[in-house]
């Protein structure tokens, strides 16, 4: 017996239209590698019957915090190898090469990776059977895992990373501050923050607290702390400074801070941060002396009366007083 039933190409807003189409009123069956900001609402799964999705947290190409929302819908798992687009309902399927991303599904909300992406939509019973049967051994394979807490804390990492780096002059990419004061442009969309704060070492509650989370949750990470700051700005890494007596500046290092962010509560009154050291950006010897020196500049004019997050175009004019020789 023939198979006949439509297949054709579709890109853009017509598979969007397409996805959100195939999943109105059948549990989604979806293997796609990676995900964006805006997908869990893009493609109607808040609203689809409770489906199973596999994605890769992996390799940094998914928005940790979208996976988080799509948990609340769906059973997902994480496959460290996955590269498939498959989107599969009850009679059609999507198979190409869009994830499910700005780019991928012209989703709004996240940065356009400006790829060129192809996808073919099938109704044939043999495809849709076959890809059934894939997924059905996709989700049993042992390298497709329930997602935990650990899971999430790597990939907030990698995301974090790959999202920071990728600076157009290679010249100068092994050094923040020059790439700061020759690219300006490319800090416009990053949450880089320049962060100022008066008090000492953390109490000795915190460090406690945070030898717990080290020895318990850090997933492999070298968890770090801000105390009693739950205001500091998340999902962003920061430049930080502690700033002594009579202005005196120290730098402590560049530090992340993911979503959410982590606040653990010590007791009724006390509370940390989480963060950890970053490893996609860095200041060198010479940079963090010329970066110290545009602190004390910007001190100046903002006495500093409680922790600050500056963020780096605000910064930018007293890194340039600081460091015209630099450039």
């Amino acid at each position: 017996m023939s198979d006949n039933t439509e297949t054709k190409i579709v890109n853009g807003h017509e598979l969007k239209d397409r996805v959100r189409r195939l999943f109105e009123n059948h549990a989604p069956n979806i293997a796609v590698a990676f995900w964006g900001e805006g997908a869990t609402e893009g493609l109607g799964l808040d609203k689809s019957p409770k489906g199973r999705i596999v994605c890769n947290l992996a390799m940094g190409g998914t928005n940790p915090k979208e996976i988080e929302k799509l948990m609340q819908f769906h059973d997902v798992r994480h496959c460290d190898t996955l590269h498939s687009k498959v989107y599969l309902g009850a009679r059609t399927a999507i198979v190409g090469s869009s994830n499910a991303s700005a780019n991928g599904l012209s989703l709004q909300g996240a940065s356009c990776d400006g790829w060129i992406e192809t996808n073919i939509v099938t109704g044939s019973r043999n495809i849709c059977a076959e890809l059934a049967d894939w997924f059905d051994n996709l989700w049993q394979d042992e390298e497709s895992r329930e997602i935990t807490t650990e899971d999430l804390q790597k990939a907030y990492k990698v995301w974090s990373s790959r999202r920071r780096s990728g600076f157009r002059d290679k010249k100068i990419e092994g050094d923040l501050v020059r790439r700061i004061l020759h690219h300006p442009e490319d800090f416009s969309a990053t949450r880089l923050f320049v962060t100022l704060y008066g008090e000492g070492e953390v109490s000795a509650a915190a460090q406690n607290a945070l030898e717990h989370e080290n020895k318990n949750h850090s997933a492999g990470l070298e968890l770090d702390c801000f105390e009693n700051w739950d205001e500091i700005e998340p999902d962003a890494d920061h430049i930080c400074f502690h700033v002594g007596p009579r202005d005196g500046v120290r730098y402590d290092g560049v530090f992340t801070v993911p979503p959410g962010p982590p606040i653990r509560n010590i007791d009724e009154n006390n509370s940390i941060t989480l963060c950890w050291k970053t490893d996609s950006q860095h200041l060198t010897s010479e940079g963090s002396m010329h970066m110290k020196a545009a602190v004390k500049t910007w001190l100046k004019d903002n006495p500093l009366d409680e922790a600050r997050c500056i963020p780096i175009e605000e910064f930018i004019p007293a890194l340039r007083k600081s460091s015209d020789a630099y450039t």
